[in-house]
């Protein structure tokens, strides 16, 4: 059975946490001698992504990518091979409290429109219609045509 990608991101990101934990260790460390370093992943409750996906969950790829300036600050190949780990560690369970998230606001904003009357109902609805198609007009006027020269008559 082959491998899926998200399988592997998270095999990589595990051993990416190893390998920094184990990196990080001076001789004056502090854990017993013979014991295992505690992991990120395991400190925090973080679950491989096999146990968090559901069976019907499309296997996807990660762009593999610095957090801003981090690129800037002279990293090695082995800093970068860490913390590209440690983002796949943590990208599953970011993922769901994302979604978790949504879900949360989708109900609140539910139950902030019960609130409502009727007549409020639709009069928020023509505002938010209104809103909507200013927004689309202005996208279509910062995109000025080829044939107009982007001159306004």
């Amino acid at each position: 059975m082959p491998c899926r990608p998200s399988s592997v991101a998270v095999i990589l990101g595990i051993a990416g946490l190893a390998f920094a934990a184990r990196a990080g260790q001076s001789d004056e460390s502090q854990s017993t001698p013979g014991e295992p370093p505690v992991l990120l992943a395991q400190a925090g409750g973080l679950q491989p992504a096999a146990a968090q996906q559901s069976p019907a969950a499309p296997a996807r790829t990660r762009a593999r990518r610095l957090p801003a300036y981090y690129g800037q600050v002279g990293l090695n190949d082995r800093q970068r091979e860490t913390i590209y780990g440690l983002q796949a560690a943590y990208a599953d369970r970011i993922e769901e409290l994302e979604r978790q998230l949504e879900a949360l606001k989708a109900k609140r904003d539910q139950e902030i429109e019960a609130v409502l009357n009727p007549q409020q109902k639709t009069r928020l609805r023509q505002l938010v219609e209104a809103a909507a198609k200013r927004r689309a007009g202005q996208s279509r006027a910062a995109a000025p045509s080829a044939s107009s020269g982007g001159a306004e008559p």
